[in-house]
């Protein structure tokens, strides 16, 4: 069975990859449609477009993760390959996979982000690229950490080990989607099995060159609280302007709290504030 290294930028799967070394590496890129958010360094944006293999605009992570991703690549020396099918922007306003169009914007409850933006993306690319028939499978890497173990408790977050994909329409009628159901992964939790814990990958990473975001994930991410979208706002205010403009266009707010991220822009603090009394990273399908 072919190993795949599902790999997000964040410390714990860049630790993953260089200890956990698989055949292919993947790291599904989110593309946003603002040229505001586009790295100020051109060849920086030429050698992700190159990567993903059409023209990169912005994404709604922090342009360190791009960077990373780029030189972690040199360190396990080892390709990594970069997925993107759609940009965030185009869930708004284009059928989705499944069909049908949303009426509000993700949240907690309505991940479809994750699924169109992430595992689908994977999937795509495992069942062209990897797999011989339809039945085949491989063997996914998640980087979750001793430490982490409520995130593989619930049965499921074992669901996307099964994907209903359109594999045929209809040419008559309503021309629906004909889905076939694939379970075409079985994923392993190697830092878990090794016993790694989050102090063991601050530790590893401490000396080395490479510099990671202080969160992993879209910048906006909704699974995040309200100090580390603040903090967000002033570590990469352009792909948080994104996230806010999107609330202003009839679908909701990302927060259940119905908070609007502007408000969470100018939200005050009676102490001091930064990423390490912040909630932890996006912990509600993307890996860190």
């Amino acid at each position: 069975m072919i190993t795949v290294n599902s790999l997000s930028g964040g410390r714990t799967s860049s630790y993953m990859a260089v200890h956990m070394p698989a055949h292919v590496n993947l790291f599904a890129c989110v593309e946003i449609e603002d040229s505001r958010a586009q790295p100020k360094d051109k060849k920086l944006v030429q050698r992700i477009s190159d990567k993903l293999g059409h023209q990169f605009i912005a994404s709604a992570e922090h342009e360190k993760t791009l960077i990373l991703m780029l030189d972690l690549e040199q360190i396990i020396g080892k390709e990594i390959i970069w997925l993107s099918e759609r940009s965030y922007d185009s869930l708004f306003v284009e059928r989705h996979s499944f069909g049908g169009k949303p009426t509000r914007l993700p949240s907690w409850a309505r991940r479809y982000c994750t699924i169109e933006l992430k595992i689908i993306p994977i999937f795509k690319y495992c069942f062209l690229r990897l797999f011989k028939s339809s039945t085949d499978k491989v063997k996914m890497q998640i980087g979750y950490r001793a430490d982490e173990m409520h995130r593989i408790a619930n049965p499921s977050k074992n669901k996307n080990d099964y994907i209903s994909y359109p594999t045929s329409c209809n040419l008559y009628g309503k021309k629906r989607n004909k889905l076939t159901e694939f379970n075409w992964r079985e994923t392993s939790f190697p830092l878990i099995s090794a016993n790694i814990y989050q102090k063991d990958v601050i530790k590893y990473w401490s000396d080395k060159s490479l510099i990671f975001p202080a969160q992993s994930n879209c910048a906006g991410c909704f699974h995040k609280d309200e100090v580390s979208l603040h903090l967000q706002w002033e570590d990469a205010p352009e792909q948080m302007q994104w996230f806010a403009d999107q609330e202003e266009k009839g679908l909701g707010t990302w927060l259940e709290s119905k908070i609007k991220y502007q408000r969470i822009k100018e939200m005050q603090f009676t102490t001091n504030i930064d990423f390490s009394n912040a909630g932890s990273s996006c912990s509600g399908g993307c890996t860190d």
